[in-house]
Order: structure tokens, then C-alpha cells, then sequence
């Protein structure tokens, strides 16, 4: 989701100045770190979202990014004309978050290391092709949270607080409320918190694929994905962002959509 909405901002935000700057920022810090010319500005849609997803959503960001992608080494080393690597990904998303102020000690929610040990001799080129790009992305990512376009720095723009996802932060805090067994959490109206209740989401479901048992390990999900729903509705500033005037229901068109996208049964089906 958070993904998603950073291809939006990138195409919209001022005029579209994202999508006519950035690639030249991230291309220009990648060369400059000893990564070969070319490949970066082609990529830049897709850092520029993962940047994106980090920022609003912290590590959850790209602990779901590696989760969703993790597949054979060989296709985390491979990348494409539009997408890096998975394995330069991450360690763009690491340096990301490192620059932002979190380190592994603090959020022991950053993606897992991802083995790359077991390449066969077919696919051992891909670590070399793949190396220098991933060697630059710590460069790549400290100079898309520093470097401003047009006057505008991603991390402020975006509203980026390192100590939201830090121990004791409001991250940690939705995680313990969509997990209690005693009460129903009670939503808050911040401009950010949806983005902190998703992010205490993906933690709390950390939490539920420890369960040992099966059919607690289920309802545990089922119970969690029910409740981050409920919750994410109601999370958010009242009236439209763009002013203070109350939203109007979802009319005939719409109101369908709505239903299907918080309906419970979805969990189940999948």
C-alpha cells in the first residue's frame, strides 16, 4: 500500500518534479559510489516508492517488500530494467532507515539477512553483476533522505519520525493493542496514525506466526487481520484532508467496493 501511494506522490507531488528529478539524484549518487552508469535511472520509479514505503510505514515497509519478494537466490541476485534486485532493495531500505535514524539494535524488526551463499556455478555472475549496485545503495539512500528536489526533502515531506518505530514508540504501542486479549483497540485521529497502526500491524503479525499451534496460530491471524481493518477505517483526521469539511458517505458506486475491501471473508478465502 505504502508502495503503492509513493508511485502516486512521485508522478503528482508539485508538478510531477519526483518523477523528473529523482532519477538524476539516485543515478548521479550510485555512479559516484563505483556503480556501473544507466541501470539506477531506469530504477528510479521503484526506489523512489520503496524510499516511499520506509518512510511511512518504517521498517514494516520493507520487512513486507523482502517477505513478499523472497524467492530462489538466483532471483533475488537478478534484476531488470525497471526493478533492482531484490537483495540491492533491501539494502537500499536498510540504508533508508539506518539514515533516518534506526539501527538493527534498536528495531529488531528489519528484514532478515538474506543468504546468498547457495548461488550454483550457472548463477555465480549475478553476484558479480549485482555486488556493485548493492555496494552503492548506502550512498543511493543517503542522498535521497538529504538531498533536496526543488526545495522539498523526502524525509520531511513525508512526515518521517524515527522514534515512532523504536522501543516505546507508537508502533510498539498499536502492536500491543491489536494483540490484547481483554479489549478492543480504540482508534486516534492523528494525520499519521494509519500509517503507525499498519506498521504495528505487520508487528503484531510477527507475533501471531510464532504460535506453535495451528489453530491458535489461525484464529490468532484471523482475529488480528479483523481488527487492523476495523481499526484502519477509523484511524484518520476528521473531514477531508484538503479542508475542514466533513467526507460524504460512500455513494451507489462506490459503497460496493468498500464492502468488499473490509469484507472478513476475504481473510478466510485466502
Amino acid at each position: 500500500m505504502a508502495h503503492e501511494i509513493g508511485h502516486h506522490l512521485q508522478r503528482d507531488f508539485a508538478g510531477g518534479v519526483y518523477q523528473s528529478r529523482f532519477k538524476d539524484v539516485i543515478e548521479q549518487a550510485a555512479t559516484t559510489a563505483g556503480a556501473p552508469a544507466g541501470p539506477w535511472e531506469g530504477w528510479h520509479e521503484e526506489v523512489f516508492a520503496d524510499v516511499c514505503s520506509v518512510l511511512l510505514t518504517g521498517p514494516a515497509g520493507a520487512l513486507a517488500t523482502v517477505e513478499m519478494l523472497r524467492d530462489s537466490t538466483a532471483r533475488m541476485f537478478s534484476a531488470g530494467k525497471s526493478y533492482p534486485a531484490l537483495v540491492v532493495r533491501r539494502r537500499l531500505m536498510r540504508g533508508v532507515l539506518s539514515a533516518g535514524g534506526l539501527t538493527d539494535a534498536a528495531v529488531p524488526r528489519l528484514p532478515p539477512v538474506l543468504d546468498d551463499g547457495d548461488l550454483g556455478a550457472v548463477d555465480e555472475p549475478l553476484r558479480a553483476a549485482v555486488d556493485p549496485h548493492r555496494a552503492a545503495a548506502d550512498r543511493v539512500a543517503a542522498a535521497v533522505m538529504q538531498q533536496p528536489v526543488n526545495g522539498h526533502v523526502l524525509p520531511r515531506l513525508l512526515g518521517w519520525r524515527a522514534q515512532r518505530h523504536t522501543g516505546g514508540g507508537e508502533v510498539q504501542f498499536w502492536r500491543d493493542e491489536l494483540l490484547r486479549a481483554d479489549a478492543e483497540p480504540l482508534p486516534e485521529e492523528l494525520p499519521h496514525t494509519a500509517r503507525t497502526v499498519l506498521a504495528g500491524g505487520v508487528a503484531a503479525w510477527q507475533e501471531t506466526v510464532r504460535i506453535d499451534d495451528p489453530g491458535a496460530r489461525e484464529e490468532a491471524r484471523f482475529r488480528l487481520a479483523e481488527r487492523l481493518r476495523t481499526l484502519l477505517t477509523k484511524s484518520r483526521s476528521p473531514g477531508k484532508r484538503a479542508g475542514p469539511v466533513a467526507g460524504a458517505a460512500p455513494d451507489a458506486t462506490s459503497a460496493p467496493l468498500v464492502g468488499a475491501l473490509f469484507n472478513p471473508e476475504i481473510e478466510r478465502e485466502i
